[in-house]
């Protein structure tokens, strides 16, 4: 199975492929991008640069070859800013994509859910209670108690984070709870 092809990109660029204003990467046609390095169904990693902040995924839906010519007058310009000669590119359509780091954070806030109402539940705490953090002793999930810290906070409106806890608008000093087994299983059954 072949690696995801990376692409890195400007700032710019990668916005727009994040608010989905953009779904085509155009290439110079050349080695790096040709069609045996970019095939329809080959998984794609797009990078704001070349750090590990800002990424999507997503995969190569579709692939046409095509001379410079055949592109608008925006896209040439844009292209020959970046390249001396280029005569043929490679248009690479994008699709699923997703922010690989929202789809754990959201993943992980659903599977904490049941803990967060459980602790408000028992412990008559606020409704804007968050999890800061859960740990377990040395044996893990199986450990007779687990340590759940939380404190109160805003969450995010807008953007990429909303829906999940501003912790720069926390309020009050965070606390931490013990669950026993019995907890988890009561938490467990009313899911």
């Amino acid at each position: 199975m072949a690696s995801p092809l990376f692409i890195p990109l400007g700032s710019s660029f990668f916005d727009m492929f994040r608010d989905g204003s953009k779904v085509t990467e155009l290439r110079r046609y050349g080695p790096r991008w040709n069609e045996t390095t970019c095939w329809v169904g080959r998984d794609v990693v797009l990078s704001r640069g070349y750090g590990k902040t800002h990424r999507l995924v997503g995969v190569i839906a579709r692939v046409d070859v095509v001379d410079i010519e055949q592109l608008t007058a925006s896209d040439r310009f844009q292209l020959r800013q970046c390249y001396d000669t280029i005569h043929r590119v490679i248009a690479i359509t994008i699709g699923n994509l997703e922010d690989p780091h929202r789809s754990c954070r959201v993943a992980m806030r659903q599977s904490v859910e049941p803990v967060r109402r459980y602790l408000i539940q028992k412990f008559d705490l606020s409704e804007d209670t968050q999890i800061a953090d859960i740990e377990f002793d040395s044996v893990g999930e199986l450990a007779a108690e687990m340590r759940v810290k939380v404190q109160r906070a805003e969450l995010f409106e807008r953007g990429p984070l909303a829906g999940e806890p501003d912790w720069s608008r926390a309020i009050g000093s965070p606390r931490t709870y013990a669950l026993t087994a019995e907890d988890r299983r009561a938490i467990r059954d009313n899911q």
